[in-house]
């Protein structure tokens, strides 16, 4: 396995917009107007790649100064449920710590994947909200570094 950060990537974005294709409009049945938001130019993306096919995706954006959001996290149903998607969110997590100003990192998970994003650390809070229809909750994780301690 391996994961790479795309930036300014026209062809790594495309291959994201596939994968969110297939999970979000295909498999989710999410209009392709909501899926594609616009917010694609300002964000990092991440591909996971598996003997070099591409079979997972994510985004993050800077929502504030000190808090990133982690968006489109996206792995292709025949590759979920074998780790590669909790490997996706550590990467970003180690990636993001790296970023002195950042201490939060958000996320809105569809109720279904909230147990999995605990084990990652991220605490669910507020109400639920519905996003393209879906039943969604605000989870969030704390930055923590060494030398805050």
């Amino acid at each position: 396995m391996e994961i790479v950060k795309i930036q300014g990537n026209a062809t790594g974005l495309a291959i994201c917009h596939h994968i969110r294709h297939q999970v979000f409009v295909i498999g989710q049945n999410i209009p392709e107007d909501l899926e594609i938001d616009g917010l694609d130019p300002e964000a990092t993306h991440y591909l996971v790649y598996v003997n070099e096919i591409p079979i997972g995706t994510a985004r993050v954006r800077l929502v504030k100064p000190d808090q990133a959001k982690i968006e489109r996290v996206a792995i292709l149903e025949p590759y979920r449920g074998q780790g590669y998607g909790s490997e996706l969110i550590n990467f970003m997590i180690a990636d993001l710590q790296q970023q002195e100003n950042l201490s939060i990192i958000l996320l809105g998970a569809q109720l279904t994947a909230i147990r999995f994003y605990e084990k990652l650390g991220f605490t669910a809070f507020g109400e639920v909200f519905l996003d393209a229809g879906i039943e969604h909750r605000w989870l969030s994780r704390l930055l923590v570094r060494e030398n805050m301690l």
